[in-house]
């Protein structure tokens, strides 16, 4: 039965009813009975709703749900709105108790869009291929996700593309396992914030620089055209980077307003950029040209009373340490000495018979014990809790327990502890332990030159400062490490 057809015989001022939970008004002026447009309404899966539970039922729903209203003028003539206008009736008959609607996906408005799985975008996808603009998506095609709540296209976009760059979140997802999943993005805004309210531009870039990514933000006006045409060449044919933009549905005639996706690839013979859609139970991926694209990202985000714009997330070359850096403040000088003077002699001073592995992790023990406590508290030091990130660094919780049960792995350690409690009677040194493990894997290359020659082999040093099953730590003396070579060449220069 035409819609139109029926809605021209319905007399009524306002009616208010839902479709798959999303909240829409009708008004007109026809002739015919209320009870008429009842029975069509749920005969077509709408469900009416009382004129009280409208204004929550709108607020339920903000984000990614379309918010309408239907104006009837006649047969002919329909006509929509973005926002809700007031009811004009006092009350509405209510839905029966425990039923609600679903839906099942929407259809994507082609044009301006087209479904990538459709012949056209085939077709595109194959221009894309020829013009070597898809090095960026098989990246990100193996770790494509479908967001977990209608509001969280922002993490889902952020969990895919940092996936998609190798970078490890030192946090374990689920039993030993290690990825990103949008629970886990949850330290720069809350994530029952998130859920009803999504997250803006800045907050996406706070998330990703806290979880081991460069991000640089470009809102909507800060390059041209051209040059944001440019930059989705480059992300789309060299993988050195991907982009997240965010942009408005609402320019592609598509229901709800802000989102945001990653770019999947390009094709310059038809200027279409393909939209990696996380919002999958609603749109497929599909191909947008880049002029839409462009201006989709000037509507304003309601939040920041801003336009919006996009991010390019690259992979760093040394991942932010999780809880130890370098503090050079007090003690640079004094712990520099230690490490080129003190270290080598401890190590080296007198000559011993014993070779063996005991004899060896002696040595090292006596080495961790004689670290300075004034040159272990002030030259090393450790990350605080910042709530407010810091625009994007934060300390994960979650990821400093990783790094501290590895540390438990490690022979050296165990025996740093039960040496320590041995010899000073105290069972609660446990954070200084971990200050001089760290600070004895950090000078590794130290240890090892000045053990040369003196019987032990090579394979006996390397075996117990071997972190390459442990690659927690190991990110974190390769931090460390490069700090102090950063230090080295900032003071000697």
């Amino acid at each position: 039965m035409c819609m139109r057809r029926v809605l021209s015989n319905v007399a009524y001022n306002s009616l208010y009813f839902s479709f798959g939970g999303t909240p829409l008004r009708c008004t007109g002026n026809s002739v015919a009975s209320r009870s008429v447009f009842k029975f069509f309404l749920e005969c077509t899966g709408l469900s009416i709703i009382r004129k009280r539970d409208f204004a929550a039922e709108v607020e339920r729903t903000r984000g990614d749900c379309l918010v309408g209203s239907f104006s009837l003028e006649g047969e002919d003539s329909i006509s929509t709105s973005a926002t809700p206008q007031q009811p004009s009736i006092d009350s509405m008959e209510p839905r029966p108790p425990g039923v609600s609607t679903s839906f099942y996906k929407r259809e994507l408005p082609s044009p301006p869009s087209v479904a990538f799985s459709s012949a056209t975008g085939q077709d595109i996808f194959q221009d894309a291929m020829r013009h070597g603009m898809l090095r960026g998506f098989f990246s990100l095609i193996e770790q494509f996700r479908t967001q977990d709540e209608p509001a969280f296209c922002g993490l889902a976009s952020v969990a895919m593309v940092l996936n998609s760059l190798s970078i490890d979140p030192r946090r374990p997802w689920k039993g030993p396992w290690r990825i990103f999943h949008e629970q886990m993005l949850d330290c720069c805004i809350p994530l029952e914030t998130v859920q009803k309210e999504g997250i803006t531009l800045s907050q996406a870039a706070c998330l990703t620089r806290c979880n081991g990514a460069g991000a640089e933000i470009f809102p909507y006006g800060s390059v041209s055209l051209e040059e944001f045409r440019g930059m989705i060449e480059t992300a789309c044919s060299t993988n050195e980077y991907h982009l997240i933009v965010s942009y408005s549905r609402k320019h592609f005639l598509q229901t709800g307003d802000g989102h945001f996706s990653p770019i999947g690839g390009y094709s310059p013979t038809h200027d279409a950029a393909l939209i990696l859609d996380t919002a999958r139970f609603k749109y497929p991926p599909h191909w947008v040209p880049v002029p839409m694209l462009y201006d989709a990202m000037e509507y304003i985000d309601p939040t920041t009373n801003k336009s919006r714009g996009f991010m390019k997330v690259s992979a760093t070359p040394i991942l932010q340490s999780v809880l130890f850096a370098l503090d050079v403040r007090d003690s640079w000088e004094d712990a520099h000495h230690f490490i080129t003077t003190t270290m080598p002699e401890i190590l080296s001073g007198h000559a011993d018979e014993d070779k063996s592995a005991r004899a060896l992790m002696n040595k090292l023990l006596h080495l961790c014990v004689s670290i300075p406590e004034d040159v272990l508290h002030q030259f090393m030091a450790t990350r605080s809790s910042n709530p407010a990130c810091n625009g994007g660094a934060c300390v994960q919780q979650d990821a400093v327990n990783t790094l501290l049960a590895e540390m438990t792995l490690f022979p050296l350690y165990t025996e740093l502890v039960a040496f320590s409690t041995k010899n000073t009677g105290n069972d609660n040194m446990k954070f200084e332990n971990e200050k001089r493990f760290m600070f004895t894997l950090m000078c590794q290359e130290v240890i090892w030159e000045s053990l040369q020659g003196k019987g032990w082999s090579k394979e006996q040093v390397a075996h117990l400062f071997d972190t390459a099953q442990h690659k927690v730590v190991d990110h974190e003396v390769k931090y460390l490490k490069e700090q102090y070579k950063a230090l080295l060449t900032q003071f000697s220069s």
